[in-house]
């Protein structure tokens, strides 16, 4: 998959549903959490601390309706976190259900976009890295 320019560029339907959820990560190295996953600032990131897989958690307080998952990787700024795949997961009902095929990145670098199939609403999304 190939990663492009800034979604919200030219998006006039974009609307982005990030501050909505309560976020959270399955470990992170000290000063590298949620927040530097959140922050808007492409100079920091989100580094595990843990074994795979690395999984990055949004809730959601009632369902809501996501059409695409867009995530921001840069290889060349630091090769060692940056995942060489992704997998969607999400809770729309009782259980976690996975969501298309396993997204495989080659040293890639911009926003990757990660369609999702039609559903009701969600009430949860796993990235699992």
């Amino acid at each position: 998959m190939e990663a492009v320019e800034d979604p919200k560029e030219g998006d006039d339907d974009f609307y982005d549903v990030t501050l909505s959820a309560t976020w959270s990560v399955s470990s992170a190295k000290l000063g590298n959490g949620v927040l530097q996953l959140l922050d808007d600032d492409e100079t920091t990131c989100w580094q595990s601390d843990g074994s795979t897989p690395h999984v990055i958690s949004a809730t959601f307080p009632h369902r809501v309706l996501i059409q695409e998952v867009r995530v921001l990787v840069n290889h060349d700024m630091d090769e060692s976190y940056t995942p060489a795949r992704v997998g969607l997961w999400v809770l729309s009902g009782m259980d976690f259900e996975s969501v298309g095929e396993i997204v495989e990145l080659d040293q890639p670098k911009g926003w990757v976009h990660m369609q999702m199939p039609p559903v009701v609403g969600v009430f949860s999304i796993q990235v699992a890295i």
